[in-house]
């Protein structure tokens, strides 16, 4: 009592027939009860008479809510004495049942003695009210011990401790389906659970797996996109490459890479073109008089020209200094194609002659 003032009421020493002989001095009452005529204390006092080990009673107001514990008093030859009762406290401020740590309004702890299926103790948090007036019903507890029984497995070795065993029943109450630890004491015959609401459990699952799934979603939309974006890149960094590979840099026209792999093209998709080869003349003495960036602008502008006076059917490719390479499509008529076109490139030569020359 003194090392745990808030855990023990207190002590009294009863005589074999339930009378006080005697307690301690926070226990005295002008009117102590006989422990073998209350019903709640009359079974563990006889059961206390019978064995040798400390029983624990059901919980009762002695005034105060307790768990009583009862220990038979023996002689040395045997002969019973007394029976000496402690009390444990529960509705203390402080001490070890007033911070019995629980994990919320869903989780409740409960001591069920298995003698009587009475509840030793339970609480949420908070005392569950009047928990300790009636027994656990028997329906409720054969249910209960059936879903203890099929939780519980054989120890691997003999000499292992049980452990602990994991259930889930139907309580038949506002608490539905639970799911819970257990472990039996076997000295003092009770056992202690803790059971968590199913449908708890179940919300907190959801919660959690849709955080992860939408944590899961996120991540592998941002990452669909950044791959999607370093693909576009990719592939425009390649069309760059491929388009500086096969265009010639200054006019921008199809350069002799590209050539060659469109005459191979044309060759199998056209069944009649031709080729022509046009090539300026006297083109070095403009770069040798007027300098090369003169000479860039006319090749620049007269590829322009030419671009806008042929046909869409038609292939221009810079093939190097001032020469360059048409394909047409001549369908059936190839000379008569192959003239159309020399009459547009010398008009466009001619009509970029006269304009050189008006320019100052």
């Amino acid at each position: 009592m003194n090392i745990n003032p808030e855990f023990f009421a207190g002590f009294a020493l009863f005589s074999t027939a339930g009378e006080v002989l005697d307690t301690t001095s926070n226990l005295v009452r002008p009117d102590p009860p006989n422990l073998l005529q209350q019903p709640e204390s009359k079974e563990s006092f006889v059961y206390a008479i019978e064995s040798d080990k400390m029983v624990l009673g059901r919980t009762y107001n002695a005034p105060r809510l307790v768990i009583p514990a009862r220990k038979a008093i023996r002689d040395t030859d045997g002969q019973l004495l007394g029976i000496m009762t402690g009390a444990l406290k529960i509705q203390a401020d402080s001490g070890h049942f007033a911070h019995a740590a629980v994990l919320g309004p869903h989780n409740r702890i409960t001591i069920l003695r298995t003698r009587d299926r009475y509840i030793q103790y339970a609480t949420n948090g908070e005392l569950i009210p009047d928990f300790f007036v009636q027994p656990l019903p028997e329906t409720q507890y054969r249910q209960l011990m059936q879903a203890l029984q099929q939780g519980q497995r054989e120890p691997e070795h003999p000499s292992e401790r049980q452990a602990t065993i994991t259930f889930r029943w139907d309580t038949n109450s506002d608490r539905e389906h639970v799911r819970g630890v257990a472990l039996y004491n076997p000295r003092y015959e009770f056992w202690l659970l803790s059971e968590v609401e199913e449908g708890y459990l179940i919300n907190q699952f959801l919660k959690t797996a849709t955080l992860y799934i939408a944590l899961a979603a996120a991540f592998l939309i941002s990452m669909f996109y950044l791959f999607r974006f370093i693909d576009r890149e990719q592939q425009h960094r390649r069309q760059q490459l491929q388009y500086q590979a096969d265009h010639d840099t200054l006019t921008g026209l199809p350069n002799r890479n590209f050539l060659l792999e469109a005459f191979d093209q044309w060759q199998t998709g056209k069944q009649n073109f031709s080729q022509l080869f046009i090539d300026l003349d006297h083109f070095k003495g403009i770069n040798d008089h007027f300098g090369h960036s003169i000479g860039d602008q006319i090749l620049v502008e007269l590829a322009r020209r030419f671009e806008q006076a042929l046909r869409e059917d038609t292939l221009l490719v810079r093939h190097g200094g001032d020469e360059f390479v048409l394909l047409i499509a001549t369908h059936a008529d190839s000379t008569a194609a192959e003239e159309r076109v020399g009459r547009q490139i010398k008009e466009t030569l001619h009509k970029s002659a006269l304009c050189l020359i008006t320019q100052p």
